[in-house]
């Protein structure tokens, strides 16, 4: 991702590593540096998404769209303050989302800030307490992210689960340690996710892969052990993140704070009974984004698209409403997701949920019908992204759940077709996305568009070799996200690996061609995300790396320019367009 942005320093972020500049993620990688989430991790510096919409002040995503200044989440919700995400990791004190809503506290999204009362992400910071996604949803107990699992220490979510210590995110950074996304992968070392962790298995993240001893997203697929993501879909086993959080039940977050419960994301998928996603699929019941906040309506981020009622991403998309990201923060304005960008229309997660049209997750794709992230999980039925690009086939992203075979995307889930992540493109074959973009390979995105070369994530699976993230990890080499691929260049994904072929994200970058999220949505222009679609208008991330342009993170870097989507003819020949222009 190197050049300027990489994520460069040791890690972090930092250096100029703004997104934009180049982009690429390069250095070693770390986020740090001034960008860092700073301090060691911020996300600071330049880095700030930038311009007007950086993430400004250091890094509030700031300025008009930041998410402080008027557009910050800030005022009740900005992420504002310096907004680093920095303290001791919360997004607190000076990043917290702080205000009322900051992301405050330790870190917990806490305060009042959490996503709070029911929902906040509050408590210390698990997503427990006041702050945890809390009373039913609360990601709470022990498994806030901090305690044993929160994203403290440095930032590792140490701990025990923190990402540090065995897993924690720390060291430098790197997900190292045993679990480390270290070792050859971690995170660290060079950066691959490798050694032990490897995504490896048969397409499991597991073998010894899990994230970790109990971790690992073994077992089936379960990130398993205790934790796995395992039972049928579950990421149980205890899975929750642990204890009483675990996702478990069948696939809830269940527990305590499973997401299952009231709160599972269970039911079938739904994030829960009151809470499910479900609904159809709709966050909605009580924690849904729900009441208020519910994500609901049928699961569209609803309203058109905005997770309305109070939250809602509504206005046209804005999180609006009281809370909506919109009055200040609302994502709304033109930015909403919808009116142009918004999730819905073409692309909205509306109609029925799908980002349908060519792109949108509709059809049946919505998230939702048979969608839903159930079946049992699976994002299965029609549900893949459909269409040419959709993630479908079977794609549900089970079989029961596994993102298939065990845990490949496999089997029609592919994204296939031919930008699919398919052929195999479960996530094997092996694992790999393979098949003309799979991750395969062995488990390289390569083919043509995969990431990879071997691109596996590397060895079979690091994402190094030819695809690392470069330097050693780096996403370079043919597939780096680099040379032509890195997000740099005019920052496409494109070249080899690039999104592209059709499906590429190519274009430069564009996700577009047939694939590119373009169409209306494709991420089009040179990549940005833009055309119609764009999150443009004021909101666009714009400046230079703004999602700007029309929505384009724009600039060089941004989503747009070239990329540009492809006709509305296109759209217009899917069933699904027809019902979303009638819903609309």
């Amino acid at each position: 991702m190197c050049g300027i942005l990489s994520m460069c320093g040791t890690l972090s972020m930092c250096g100029t590593l703004i997104m934009c500049g180049t982009l690429s993620m390069c250095g070693i990688m770390s986020m740090c540096d001034i960008l860092s989430m700073c301090g060691i991790l911020s996300m600071c510096g330049t880095l700030s998404m930038c311009g007007t919409l950086s993430m400004c002040g250091i890094l509030s995503m700031c300025g008009t769209l930041s998410m402080c200044g008027l557009l910050s989440m800030c005022g009740i919700l900005s992420m504002c303050g310096t907004l680093s995400m920095c303290g001791i990791l919360s997004m607190c004190g000076i990043l917290s989302m702080c205000g009322t809503l900051s992301m405050c506290g330790t870190l917990s999204m806490c305060g009042t800030l959490s996503m709070c009362g029911i929902l906040s992400m509050c408590g210390t910071l698990s997503m427990c307490g006041l702050l945890s996604m809390c009373g039913i949803l609360s990601m709470c107990g022990t498994l806030s992210m901090c305690g044993i699992l929160n994203m403290c220490g440095i930032l590792s979510m140490c701990g025990t689960l923190s990402m540090c210590g065995i897993l924690s995110m720390c060291g430098t950074l790197s997900m190292c340690g045993t679990l480390s996304m270290c070792g050859i992968l971690s995170m660290c070392g060079t950066l691959s996710m490798c050694g032990t962790l490897s995504m490896c298995g048969i397409p499991s993240m597991c073998g010894t892969l899990s994230m970790c001893g109990t971790l690992s997203m073994c077992g089936i697929l379960s990130m398993c052990g205790t934790l796995s993501m395992c039972g049928i879909p579950s990421m149980c086993g205890t899975l929750s993140m642990c204890g009483t959080l675990s996702m478990c039940g069948i696939l809830s977050m269940c527990g305590t704070l499973s997401m299952c419960g009231l709160l599972s994301m269970c039911g079938i998928l739904s994030m829960c009974g009151t809470l499910s996603m479900c609904g159809i699929l709709s966050m909605c019941g009580i924690l849904s984004m729900c009441g208020t906040l519910s994500m609901c309506g049928t699961l569209s981020m609803c309203g058109t698209l905005s997770m309305c009622g109070i939250l809602s991403m509504c206005g046209t998309l804005s999180m609006c409403g009281l809370l909506s990201m919109c009055g200040i923060l609302s994502m709304c304005g033109t930015l909403s997701m919808c009116g142009i960008l918004s999730m819905c229309g073409i692309l909205s997660m509306c109609g029925t949920l799908s980002m349908c049209g060519i792109l949108s997750m509709c059809g049946t794709l919505s998230m939702c019908g048979t969608l839903s992230m159930c079946g049992i999980l699976s994002m299965c039925g029609t549900l893949s992204m459909c269409g040419i690009p959709s993630m479908c086939g079977t794609l549900s992203m089970c079989g029961t759940l596994s993102m298939c075979g065990i845990l490949s995307m496999c089997g029609t889930l592919s994204m296939c077709g031919i930008p699919s992540m398919c052929g195999t493109l479960s996530m094997c074959g092996t694992l790999s996305m393979c098949g003309i973009l799979s991750m395969c390979g062995t488990l390289s995105m390569c083919g043509i568009p995969s990431m990879c070369g071997t691109l596996s994530m590397c060895g079979t699976l690091s994402m190094c070799g030819i695809l690392s993230m470069c330097g050693t990890l780096s996403m370079c080499g043919t597939l780096s996200m680099c040379g032509t691929l890195s997000m740099c260049g005019t920052l496409s994904m494109c070249g080899t690996l690039s999104m592209c072929g059709i499906p590429s994200m190519c274009g430069t970058l564009s996700m577009c061609g047939t694939l590119s999220m373009c169409g209306i949505p494709s991420m089009c222009g040179i990549l940005s995300m833009c055309g119609t679609l764009s999150m443009c208008g004021t909101l666009s991330m714009c400046g230079t790396l703004s999602m700007c342009g029309t929505l384009s993170m724009c600039g060089i870097p941004s989503m747009c320019g070239i990329l540009t989507l492809i006709t509305h003819w296109i759209v217009r020949s899917l069933p699904e367009f027809a019902d979303v222009e009638k819903s609309s």
